[in-house]
């Protein structure tokens, strides 16, 4: 091997200690998920050239990989600072922002990166993100349609095209655009568990079924596919089916309040009601302010005879909920068996006030 010679490694040694060496030094270490060590060498390179845009917006990659939000915006607009039109940092600086629930300044962050860079599918794509989160389907929906009309195959583009249609309960739309993204990538499980979820909703069940067992097939580790076929099983009385459905939905997502829920109203329809309340706690140790499963708990007290523990769970529910029409029928039904009435006259007192409220907001 030759040799280098004493000039050619001054000038390496040159090369590695300017703010580009340096900063290409920090690359090699992001590429080893070395974030901390990435980050002395970013600094260093902005140390030298404070000027370096560059390395400003990959301080803020580390920053974001080691969990420091609050540096990585700081980074991200020192980056803008000295670069005002440097659409990835905008680009960025909004992602973060709509990580952290400020989806405002995450708006306004991502549209000036489209104003610089309006091409870009992937900016319009986590725009329509933020507007879904606000609820603003209309604005998110052409937002992904812009993104795929720059970029026709962009799957996950028409993923979310087809979820924010089913949050409007445009179904049959959703269905066409869940199965275009299908089209652009056969192996999508995400695409056909929305596929299912809108057959279903448009009773289309044997459609919605295979939907979800073709997710699962695809990616057994999709909780949502397992969750929604247990659903499915459920509407149908298959409640053993929808049990192990359930069971998968919960292996692979312990904390699925929904699964634990759904698991319990199984178990209750079969009698079942010591595991019933074993699934309803679940779902309250993982959603305190849960009053449904405090309602399916009281359900399950009352059919065990433990009137006591039926109405302490009812009246939870109703805390949490104080409108909660089941929740103040079982308590109801409750104290009538254990000969109360008058108890049980007052919440019936407060289902007819319900009732009439509910023909007054139909009027």
């Amino acid at each position: 091997m030759k040799k280098l010679s004493e000039w050619e490694r001054s000038q390496t040694r040159a090369w590695l200690t300017s703010a580009e060496g340096l900063f290409d030094t920090g690359i090699t270490l992001v590429l080893a998920k070395k974030y901390e060590e990435a980050l002395i060498y970013f600094k260093k390179a902005v140390k030298k050239d404070p000027l370096y845009a560059k390395a400003y917006l990959y301080n803020g990659h580390c920053n974001e990989a080691l969990g420091r939000s609050n540096e990585q915006i700081e980074s991200y607009k020192q980056a803008i600072s000295i670069k005002p039109d440097y659409a990835e940092a905008y680009l960025s600086l909004g992602l973060v922002y709509g990580r952290l629930g400020k989806y405002t300044q995450a708006i306004d962050a991502i549209a000036q990166a489209i104003r610089i860079r309006p091409d870009d599918a992937g900016a319009y794509f986590n725009l329509g993100l933020v507007y879904r989160k606000l609820g603003q389907y209309m604005r998110a929906i052409e937002a992904y349609k812009q993104a795929i009309h720059i970029e026709p195959h962009f799957a996950d583009a028409h993923l979310y095209l087809g979820l924010t249609y089913g949050n409007l309960d445009r179904y049959t739309e959703a269905i066409e655009v869940f199965s275009q993204a299908i089209r652009l990538k056969p192996d999508y499980a995400e695409a056909y568990c929305g596929l299912g979820v809108a057959y279903g909703s448009l009773r289309r069940y044997s459609e919605e079924i295979e939907a979800y067992k073709q997710a699962v097939r695809i990616k057994p580790n999709i909780a949502e596919a397992h969750y929604n076929l247990g659903v499915d099983h459920g509407k149908r009385g298959r409640y053993i089916e929808a049990i192990e459905s359930y069971k998968k939905a919960i292996h692979i997502h312990p904390d699925y309040e929904e699964a634990h829920y759904n698991l319990g109203l199984c178990y209750g329809s079969l009698d079942q009601y010591i595991d019933a309340i074993e699934a309803f706690n679940q779902a309250v140790q993982i959603k305190p302010n849960y009053a449904e499963a405090y309602w399916g708990s009281g359900m399950a007290y009352g059919n065990l005879g433990q009137y006591p523990e039926a109405i302490e769970a009812y009246k939870q529910a109703i805390r949490i909920e104080p409108d909660f029409v089941k929740a103040h029928a079982g308590l109801a039904m409750t104290y009538l068996k254990i000969g109360d009435k008058d108890s049980a006259l007052k919440h019936y007192e407060i289902l007819v006030d319900l009732d009439n409220k509910k023909s007054e907001n139909m009027d």
